[in-house]
């Protein structure tokens, strides 16, 4: 696979997340919680196959080790059922660090 190819897949499934983080904003301002923690795990999914792709890029260790923190805080959160803090972490912690992680993976690899 070259650069390129690799590029273009990290970049739709960067995309594909994206989609995937809006959906999962609507359902939750719905309440519709539990009901979605197969989405988050979807996202959760993606995020790692994406990480394993841009490690050897310092300038994302940062902001990918931000967002890896805010996926664990849901994740506990969600383990510990309690899904006031799942919602209050994903709107606070958690868009942040989705927002500035996918514009930063964006900048690096949509020019390759």
């Amino acid at each position: 696979m070259t650069a390129k190819d690799n590029s273009s897949q990290i970049i739709e499934l960067l995309k594909t997340m994206e989609q995937g983080v809006r959906h999962l904003d609507r359902k939750l301002a719905e309440g519709k919680i539990q009901e979605n923690l197969y989405l988050f795990t979807d996202l959760l999914e993606a995020f790692s196959t994406i990480e394993t792709q841009v490690q050897e890029n310092q300038e994302l260790e940062e902001p990918t080790a931000e967002l890896k923190r805010a996926f664990s805080l849901i994740a506990d959160s969600y383990e510990e059922e309690d899904y006031g803090k799942v919602r209050s972490y994903f709107i606070f912690v958690f868009k942040k660090s989705f927002e500035d992680w996918f514009n930063k993976v964006m900048a690096a690899y949509n020019n390759q």
